[in-house]
């Protein structure tokens, strides 16, 4: 079942990695976006073989990093993850910053931002 949100802005993440093909987040081995603690990601692997799609945390406790959230893609899945509280993932601009392992060039992700 497909969740579906009607106040709802799609928008494309920062693109950071040098080789983008023009299809919004396609192929990206990085990338940031505005995290307001509302945002979603939507992700696809097209591929025929999984990867991993690493969500960095940014947030100590007692002197400790809290661990980065890894999502496993497996070939042809879609998830939808998060959202993401600032105070873990927010960078000092406020951003979230996404890594993808190897395999990455057939997965697509879209943050999906609801307006209200």
């Amino acid at each position: 079942m497909v969740a579906t949100y009607p106040d709802a802005n799609i928008v494309a993440p920062s693109r950071v990695a040098a080789d983008v093909d023009g299809d919004g987040l396609t192929g990206e081995s990085t990338a940031t976006f505005t995290n307001t603690g509302k945002e979603f990601l939507w992700i696809t692997n097209a591929g025929g073989s999984s990867t991993d799609l690493t969500i960095t945390t940014q947030k100590t406790i007692d002197g400790e990093a809290v661990a980065d959230k890894v999502v496993a893609l497996g070939a042809g899945e879609t998830h939808c993850v998060g959202p993401f509280p600032t105070e873990i993932y927010n960078d000092g601009n406020n951003e979230v910053t996404l890594t993808m392992g190897t395999g990455f060039a057939d997965v697509t992700l879209w943050v999906i931002r609801p307006t209200t």
